[in-house]
């Protein structure tokens, strides 16, 4: 069944009785002989299967009703859709899935519930499957209840130079590992929504080898009175992230959100203008430890987020953490797991060289008796870590975070900014201007910061403060391919 026939009770809605083949559907004006009526359902607009060294290129797929993806890459060797723009569907976007090397060129995906799905690769070898997205802009512009998404499972998947930004929700989720996530603009993400993050990952304990470096992440705007919300968001002890050298402003509650997670490496990044730079806790550690007997015995359903040593298991094997692939690739995993208490705390993370300006607080940390110093908690690294102005960046009013040069001894992070986001190839001819819709977005959110625990939820005024279309912005900028 699509949607429901109860609710039937405004133009333009439908319902589709599958079983028995009739369209139920309030026209939304009066129809005449001439009128043409079409449902999209059934089985993908391009289906790319068992295939090896095919490109599609300038293709344009778009308006399509519900059904399986628009386009599927399945088991295949190098084939890659580029320069091309798919929306205006309630399927999904893009599903790559087996195989190895295909992927995502220069593209434009927009107004879509689905964008991209990536996964392939093997976890019980830990070989990789290297597909990809490179230089692809994720958006929307008219579908505004469309959350969007882009997933990336599996081993080995690269995610590079892409342009995310306008959606209402959780928009980026990875797990697994040894993923490369790097020199992407993410910004104006999750506005409708508490909790969550800008990418996000969760409960995947042997999420170890991502690797999320020299990323843009900006105007993270919390709803007021929602669940503060993070920007890179390792959530539910999900452990073994690499964070380094990305650039936060005014991103979200706090800008690197660790849910009680270990292994982690925050390193080399700039956390500007925002509320709470860096968080971990250990308040759940003891509850989770206590409630594995709880898992083990049946008290507690099996297989339940909380039970998390059965279901890491379930991915790398009994104790697999103590075997190949994983003990050679992942000491440190091993290292973790052997602890029978303390692998429900975040031991073993380093939070270092890290450099902070005009954030409310640069670390917060909680146990279950109050806040700790994090120079104060014993298993977290945490040297290095400095305050700069923002008197030493080129340009806060254009976003532009190269270094001006002025931090004294201080050395900054030698971080690419002019690298990050989109850029003119053969198939992406032109680029909108970042200084310009950087500008436009600082001026919009200026006397706004990215939390403020005294607003308060005015359903009269929410949607003026909460909803700048950045999609409609960049769009009349020339950010699209067509």
């Amino acid at each position: 069944m699509t949607n429901l026939l109860c609710e039937l009770d405004r133009p333009g809605e439908f319902f589709f009785d599958s079983e028995a083949s009739l369209l139920y559907f309030i026209p939304p004006q009066k129809l005449s002989p001439d009128s043409r009526l079409s449902l999209w359902l059934g089985p993908p607009i391009l289906t790319i299967a068992d295939a090896s060294w095919l490109s599609f290129e300038g293709l344009t797929l778009e308006g399509t009703g519900q059904g399986e993806a628009m386009v599927s890459i399945a088991n295949c060797q190098h084939v890659v859709l580029a320069g091309s723009t798919i929306r205006n569907s309630s399927r999904p976007g893009v599903i790559i899935e087996g195989g190895n090397s295909c992927g995502l060129l220069s593209c434009d995906l927009y107004d879509l519930p689905h964008h991209l799905t990536l996964s392939g690769g093997s976890l019980e070898t830990l070989e990789p499957s290297e597909h990809f997205a490179k230089n692809n802009h994720f958006t929307q512009i008219e579908a505004a209840d469309y959350y969007g998404k882009i997933s990336i499972r599996g081993v080995g998947q690269i995610f590079r130079n892409n342009l995310v930004h306008n959606f209402p929700g959780q928009v980026m989720v990875f797990g697994d590992c040894d993923h490369l996530i790097e020199r992407n603009e993410l910004f104006n993400i999750g506005f409708e929504e508490g909790d969550g993050g800008a990418i996000y990952s969760g409960a995947s304990r042997w999420s170890w080898g991502n690797i999320i470096r020299h990323n843009f992440i900006h105007h993270l705007m919390c709803l007021p009175e929602a669940h503060p919300r993070g920007g890179i968001y390792p959530d539910d002890g999900d452990q073994g992230e690499t964070i380094e050298e990305n650039i936060f402003y005014k991103a979200a509650h706090r800008a690197v959100l660790i849910n009680g997670g270990a292994g982690h490496r925050v390193r080399g990044n700039l956390f500007l203008k925002g509320y709470i730079g860096i968080y971990n806790t250990e308040n759940y550690a003891e509850r989770t430890y206590k409630n594995i007997a709880r898992y083990d015995s049946g008290e507690l359903k099996r297989g339940d987020k909380g039970d998390v040593i059965w279901r890491t298991e379930q991915v790398v094997g009994k104790e697999g953490w103590n075997r190949e692939p994983w003990i050679s690739r992942f000491p440190l995993f091993a290292k973790i797991m052997n602890q029978k208490r303390m692998r429900f705390y975040p031991i073993e993370c380093e939070f270092v060289d890290n450099r902070f300006s005009e954030n409310r607080k640069n670390f917060e940390y909680l146990t279950r008796g109050g806040e700790k110093k994090i120079s104060e908690v014993p298993f977290i690294r945490s040297g290095g870590n400095e305050d700069v102005p923002m008197s030493v960046f080129m340009n806060e009013s254009n976003l532009d975070f190269r270094y001006r040069g002025g931090a004294g001894q201080i050395t900054m992070p030698s971080i690419p900014f002019q690298e990050i986001g989109l850029f003119t190839d053969g198939f992406r001819k032109a680029v909108p201007r970042k200084d310009l819709y950087r500008r436009a977005i600082y001026t919009e959110f200026k006397n706004r910061p990215s939390f403020d625990p005294k607003a308060r939820y005015d359903p009269k005024t929410v949607n003026k403060s909460i909803y700048f279309n950045t999609g409609i912005l960049v769009r009349d900028m020339g950010g699209f391919l067509r």
